[in-house]
């Protein structure tokens, strides 16, 4: 009966894997974009400013609901700069790293973060986390 409630209580934990505060998010959808344009080597404008946030398979909607509120937000331009979000997921961006301005990371696996934060040093730019826990990993 033990091993039972056992199994079901891991089951459960995976089932719902991780919880975000929808007011963190909207927070943090508001001032990343804002910080990323404190950024020294800015694009010239003919190319958008481009923002991915990047998560698990599993997260791939809450990361487009991400998406959704920095748009709301900012219609496609901060500071007269044209903006742009996308989302990714963290295998696909170890397969296909492209030249980002910024990183937003979801929550992932130690490895992933670290895979992701090694990718945005390469490409020189700036990552933002979800949970600054996350920082102890990459």
């Amino acid at each position: 009966m033990g091993r039972a409630v056992v199994g079901l209580l891991l089951c459960l934990q995976w089932v719902f894997a991780y919880q975000y505060d929808t007011l963190l998010l909207q927070a943090q959808a508001k001032i990343y974009p804002k910080l990323l344009m404190l950024k020294a080597n800015l694009p010239v404008a003919t190319r958008p400013v481009r923002l991915v946030v990047v998560a698990r398979q599993e997260e791939r909607q809450r990361a487009e609901e991400v998406v959704q509120m920095i748009a709301r937000l900012y219609h496609g331009k901060i500071g007269g700069f044209p903006f742009e979000t996308e989302v990714t997921t963290y295998k696909e961006l170890e397969r296909f790293p492209k030249a980002y301005d910024a990183l937003y990371l979801l929550k992932g696996e130690a490895r992933q973060i670290a895979a992701a934060v090694e990718i945005a040093r390469w490409i020189n730019v700036p990552t933002f986390v979800y949970d600054y826990k996350d920082l102890e990993k990459g």
